[in-house]
């Protein structure tokens, strides 16, 4: 019987360790969840950024594409 109480108190000890184990993943998983979340929240409720204006062409630039100096 020494043997069979031995066995069940490695086991106990093992199954304790791994829910420890278990709980912790659980946790940082939450932790993670929770910065992820937030960030995107955060991300929504910033304002966009202001687009760039565009810069108007003159009529020349807009006829001929620009050719590469011959070297």
């Amino acid at each position: 019987m020494d043997a069979d109480d031995s066995k069940f108190s490695n086991a106990e000890v093992e199954l304790r360790q791994l829910i420890d184990d278990v709980t912790r993943a659980m946790t940082r998983a939450q932790a993670a969840i929770a910065k992820v979340t937030n960030r995107q929240a955060a991300d929504a409720a910033a304002p966009a950024a202001p687009a760039m204006p565009a810069r108007e062409m003159s009529a020349p630039e807009m006829a001929a594409p620009e050719t590469p100096a011959a070297a």
